[in-house]
């Protein structure tokens, strides 16, 4: 599995999306309760542009990795980005408030919320 994730890992900082998706659905067939596979298969398809995917995959990877009811996701960022990026913004500023909740001084977080308070400036 971790030749796989590296493989698929490889592919997508290349620009090799399609050969990404299907090393790691080959992954995923392997385990599918991998949750750093999900989540990369998120981070694959949003830069494909297939958004709605990309973002089922985010869900199924915080599911993952911290339970079904936990708000404390490693996904949270990459989910929030992609929510304001569709114009959901009320989401995506609520999934920005929990990971300040958890850690206020995450430089990501500082950062997204930076950019988003000089977009609606």
């Amino acid at each position: 599995m971790k030749a796989g994730m590296d493989s698929a890992m490889h592919q997508f900082l290349i620009g090799e999306y399609e050969r990404a998706q299907l090393t790691l659905h080959e992954v995923l067939e392997f385990a599918p309760s991998e949750a750093k596979a999900w989540h990369l298969l998120g981070r694959v398809l949003q830069a494909a542009g297939a958004h709605n995917d990309a973002l089922d995959c985010f869900r199924k990877a915080s599911r993952l990795y911290h339970g079904e009811d936990s708000s404390s996701t490693m996904a949270t960022v990459p989910l929030a980005k992609l929510l304001w990026n569709q114009g959901d913004r009320e989401a995506a500023r609520a999934m920005l408030g929990l990971i300040m909740l958890r850690k206020s001084d995450d430089p990501e977080a500082l950062e997204l919320r930076e950019a988003w308070e000089r977009q609606e400036a």
